[in-house]
C-alpha cells in the first residue's frame, strides 16, 4: 500500500481493491475526526491491468484516464497523450513570446537561455517520470528541433 499526498489531492495505490477500500475508509475516519470531508464526486479510481468486482458501501466513478497534478494518469501507463499535451503547452508558449525569441535586438545567447527557461522547462514537465518508448522519445525531441529551427531560423548546409 502507498499513500500520496500533495495539497487537497491523495493518491491511494494498492494491489487489490479490497486494500484501497481498507485505507479509503480509515483515510476517511481520520479526516471527520478533524473535521474534513472526502468529497466523494471529486473522487475517482482507476484500475490498471485488473478487473474491478463489485464490493463496497461508497460509489465512486471509475476512469480510465485522470489529471494528477497536472499531468494525464490513464490505465494503459501510455505517456503519449501526456507528451502531446506537453508539445502543444510548449508550442502555445513559443508562440506568446514568438516576437522575443524573433527579435533581433536580443542577443542570440540570450534567446536560448530564454529557451531553456521557459519553453524546455514546460516540454519536459514530468518526464523524470515516464517510461519512454522510442516513438514517444521521437515525438519529444521533433518538437524541441521544430522550436529551436524557429528560433534559429534556416540553417545553412554546406558551409556557404
Amino acid at each position: 500500500m502507498q499513500s500520496i499526498g500533495y495539497a487537497d489531492d491523495i493518491n491511494i495505490v494498492g494491489r487489490t481493491k479490497r486494500a484501497i477500500s481498507d485505507v479509503y475508509g480509515e483515510l476517511n475516519e481520520r479526516a471527520k475526526e478533524v473535521g474534513l470531508i472526502i468529497n466523494v464526486d471529486k473522487t475517482k479510481a482507476m484500475v490498471q491491468n485488473t478487473r474491478l468486482g463489485k464490493g463496497g458501501t461508497v460509489k465512486i466513478e471509475v476512469v480510465r484516464r485522470f489529471k494528477y497534478l497536472g499531468t494525464v494518469i490513464n490505465d494503459s501507463n501510455d505517456e503519449t497523450e501526456e507528451i502531446r499535451a506537453r508539445i502543444l503547452t510548449a508550442n502555445k508558449a513559443y508562440s506568446s513570446l514568438q516576437t522575443i525569441f524573433q527579435s533581433k535586438q536580443i542577443h542570440r545567447n540570450n534567446t536560448i537561455r530564454l529557451y531553456k527557461t521557459l519553453i524546455k522547462p514546460i516540454l519536459y514537465y514530468g518526464s523524470v517520470t515516464w517510461t519512454l518508448t522510442q516513438i514517444a522519445q521521437q515525438m519529444q525531441n521533433t518538437s524541441e528541433r521544430k522550436i529551436l529551427q524557429r528560433i534559429y531560423g534556416p540553417t545553412q548546409e554546406g558551409g556557404r
